[in-house]
């Protein structure tokens, strides 16, 4: 993002544990998504944040499909596969903006906006797991660790509308904005090309801007490489952090975090106060062992797309749509 001055380490972590029988989720790829009817809180849509409902889920409503003759290509990992990143943000938005790097909404410049921008105060640090208010006034690293488990995509490049899209959008009349509407409500903005689950683990670590600065600093001459664990390590415990946040689960319940937090809990100063670290994993990855018993029923990352690339000739009707549905999504994503 223009001005942002965020900093990633990223860490390859290949992890293959024993595969745990579930019932698939059904391939969503190329079914239809609205963004427009739920901008700024599209988690209520997809299950990419951490949630304490009872029942599991990645998608909250049932699929309409809207593309025919599509290839699917599925990829299923035996255990998990996934990278762990630091992010370096300054200020809430950075913070937000390296939260949801996973997910990518053709026509929309920062698709956070479209997952979080209408959140409340309160709900911001609830879902990061931290205490405080988010601020601008603030520096964050956010760790996090993606275990992907299942893969999905589309990978022909030629697709089209099926007969019930197809029919809908003929009747869609050139500079009638209810036409347009009217199709958007059951055959969307979007659709979905792409998507994986399994399980994100992170934690979002608060520092008071002397500090951020110097760590960034530090990171930026001798390099992350260049750093043992160890040394890593004490640049997310409270020697440098003003706040710790919880290690969070994206799939996991209230009672899965408790779990974790215990699971990776250390120590520090003499009075052996008590900190989760995320990071940790990197010098115990047996911990792993633990996680991949869990459920893996998030998503690890998404792409959206245009539902106009599937309108198979040019047209009045197709550059209406484009037109009309192009910016009412800059519209949400200014405004909302």
């Amino acid at each position: 993002m223009p001005g942002s001055s965020w900093m990633t380490v990223l860490i390859i972590v290949c992890y293959f544990g024993l595969a745990t029988t579930r019932a698939l989720e059904v391939d969503r790829v190329g079914s239809a998504v609205n963004i427009l009817k739920n901008f700024g809180d599209l988690d209520l849509e997809f299950r990419v944040t951490p949630r304490n409902d009872t029942e599991p889920w990645m998608f909250n409503s049932d699929p309409i499909y809207v593309l025919k003759d599509i290839v699917v290509k599925r990829t299923s990992f035996q255990g998990s596969i996934g990278q762990f990143r630091m992010e370096m943000c300054r200020g809430k938005d950075e913070l937000l903006d390296s939260f949801f790097r996973h997910v990518s909404i053709e026509g929309v410049q920062q698709p956070w906006r479209a997952f979080s921008r209408g959140w409340s105060i309160a709900k911001e640090p609830r879902t990061l797991g931290v205490a405080s208010a988010l601020s601008y006034e603030v520096g964050y690293i956010l760790l996090k660790l993606d275990l992907k488990r299942d893969e999905v995509l589309i990978t022909n490049d030629d697709i089209e509308l099926n007969c019930q899209a197809k029919e809908k959008f003929d009747k869609i009349i050139v500079n009638d904005t209810e036409s347009v509407t009217e199709f958007q409500k059951t055959f969307g903005t979007h659709y979905i090309h792409s998507y994986s689950t399994g399980n994100s683990l992170f934690q979002v670590l608060a520092y008071r801007m002397s500090n951020f600065d110097y760590l960034e600093r530090k990171l930026s001459s001798v390099g992350a490489s260049n750093m043992t664990f160890a040394h890593l390590g004490k640049f997310f415990s409270p020697l440098y952090a003003k706040e710790i946040g919880q290690v969070m689960m994206t799939s996991g319940n209230f009672d899965a975090t408790v779990w974790a937090n215990g699971l990776l809990a250390r120590k520090h100063g003499k009075d052996d106060t008590k900190y989760s670290s995320l990071f940790s994993l990197m010098w115990r990855p047996w911990l792993l062992d633990q996680f991949d018993t869990l459920e893996s029923d998030a998503i690890t990352s998404l792409e959206l797309k245009w539902l106009d690339r599937a309108f198979s000739e040019q047209s009045d009707r197709r550059e209406w749509f484009r037109e009309f549905t192009q910016n009412r999504v800059q519209l949400n994503e200014e405004n909302v």
